[in-house]
């Protein structure tokens, strides 16, 4: 005999019973497909163990973090940083390619999964242990790898040193021109409102950011062609990248670096107060301040992008969505009350 916890359950199920599904078995444009199959594709995602989620943040992890020295090894001797950004941007969606084809998960894909999740076809300790699982992940991943790349003698080059130094501190904007021009002499005396303008300019860098890079999600799923798929994952991460704009799972590979650097005692070069040469040790401050006005404004901002052009898609093609997601709904109570 089948029951229910309580009557609300028993209703729904007859409302969901009685809706026409047969719209779903007629052929939709690729674009409205693709954002149907994203939304049941990201409840897929999130419905696994929380070590899965973990296992795939570290694959994914591990991928951002190869595609990361391959960059900084192609582009740190070249002068020009127009051509600099260019071969980033080139480089750089070799980790999502990774991802999608040998497999892996990481935190701004994983947000698509908010609207199924708020249309209750996902409950919310599974949404909270997905995302927090998998960025757990990607932040392993990534440190586990750095302690290899460290322990492999990658620092030995100090132009290598130096041009990874300078990027990350680039990422924090003024606070990051500040810190290059205060290293070496007070580091206390940052201004407030230059490290304000930082967080700011994070949080809504990562909001544009996301606009972009959730898109892999509902593209991934209306392309059928494996060639096409790569070009236009390559195209969105390129646009990500070359715009310089942030991204939370990608910048950890920074604070990660400036922390393991601390540990190994790398030295890099500033000027002090008479404007000369001077070497310094990187101090772990500096990750602990790259974590408060990047990465928390670059989370902030990922999940507010993420969910925002989400809900913009769901908006476009609610009818289908809606439909789907009670399909998907309905499928689940079924389930449950045979059990």
């Amino acid at each position: 005999m089948p029951l229910f916890k309580n009557d609300s359950n028993v209703n729904e199920l007859e409302r969901l019973s009685k809706l026409d599904y047969s719209v779903l078995d007629k052929p939709m444009g690729m674009a409205q497909q693709g954002v149907v199959d994203g939304f049941v594709a990201a409840i897929d995602m999130l419905n696994q163990k929380l070590l899965k989620h973990f296992l795939l943040g570290i694959a994914a992890g591990i991928f951002v973090a190869l595609a990361y020295i391959g960059c900084f090894y192609a582009a740190y001797l070249v002068p020009n940083a127009s051509v600099r950004r260019i071969i980033f941007a080139a480089i750089f969606p070799s980790a999502i390619i990774f991802i999608v084809f040998i497999g892996g998960g990481f935190l701004t894909a994983y947000m698509f999964s908010t609207i199924p999740m708020l249309k209750r076809n996902l409950g919310f300790k599974p949404y909270l242990m997905g995302l927090g699982g998998v960025y757990l992940g990607n932040f392993i991943g990534q440190f586990i790898f750095m302690l290899l790349w460290f322990s492999a003698g990658a620092m030995r080059d100090p132009e290598l040193t130096q041009f990874i130094f300078e990027f990350s501190l680039n990422k924090l904007d003024g606070t990051g021109t500040q810190l290059l021009e205060l290293l070496g002499k007070q580091i206390d005396k940052l201004d407030s409102s230059t490290t304000f303008k930082t967080f700011i300019y994070c949080f809504f860098s990562a909001i544009l950011c996301n606009f972009l890079v959730q898109q892999s999600v509902p593209i991934s799923r209306s392309v059928k062609d494996k060639l096409a798929l790569i070009i236009l994952l390559s195209v969105i991460i390129f646009m990500f990248v070359i715009s310089g704009l942030q991204h939370c799972v990608a910048n950890l590979f920074l604070m990660i670096w400036l922390l393991v650097a601390n540990w190994w005692e790398i030295e890099v070069t500033v000027l002090n107060s008479f404007q000369q040469a001077e070497s310094i040790k990187v101090g772990a401050q500096l990750a602990w301040l790259f974590f408060g006005l990047n990465i928390i404004p670059a989370i902030l901002g990922n999940y507010l992008g993420g969910i925002s052009m989400a809900g913009l898609l769901y908006w476009i093609n609610h009818e289908k969505v809606n439909l789907k997601l009670a399909q998907l709904r309905l499928q689940n109570l079924q389930q449950k009350s045979t059990n």
